[in-house]
């Protein structure tokens, strides 16, 4: 193979595709695929995903912060104590969130050279693995902090998770 391949699409054609589909009405659509353009398909994985993982983060960690101090009070008495732990849990979901972005964008990038289109199935399958994953994690984490806690704080964590997933979905 040679170094100098010629792209399969140009990046505009690829972006006004996207927007013709509606999916570059969002800022946050915006931010995430800016510079995405030219380079191989793993620098352009990286780009995207390193912005995913900053965006990831960001709303995971300090969601998981939020979690945290409402489980364990003792946080709240010491307030260094509590942005450690944010530091910790953004840098944490930042690279996780990153990985699996980039995992997917590689994931495309292989499924487009195989000569098959990643479309909307690529994009699908990857979340409910994801899904299923942050399912399995959550089911083991509430049956460890949750099992005894009462009525009212199992309530709680049921709306901050679905509060959470209705942010996410509007992205």
């Amino acid at each position: 193979m040679s170094a100098e391949r010629p792209p399969l699409a140009s990046v505009e054609s690829v972006r006004e595709e996207l927007r013709r589909l509606g999916y570059l009405d969002s800022s946050l659509d915006r931010f995430v695929l800016t510079g995405a353009s030219g380079g191989t398909p793993l620098r352009a994985s990286l780009r995207a995903a390193a912005r995913v993982g900053l965006v990831g983060g960001v709303l995971f960690g300090l969601a998981a912060t939020l979690a945290a101090a409402g489980l364990d009070r003792r946080l709240l008495d010491e307030p260094r104590d509590l942005v450690v732990l944010a530091l910790y849990l953004v840098v944490a979901f930042g690279v996780l969130t990153g990985a699996v972005a980039l995992l997917g964008g590689l994931l495309a990038a292989w499924a487009r050279r195989r000569g098959r289109e990643a479309g909307d199935n690529l994009a699908r399958r990857v979340g409910i693995a994801v899904a299923v994953g942050a399912a399995l994690y959550v089911a083991l984490w509430w049956r460890s902090h949750l099992g005894e806690s009462g009525l009212g704080g199992q309530a709680i964590a049921v709306a901050v998770g679905l509060a959470l997933s209705l942010v996410l979905g509007r992205f």
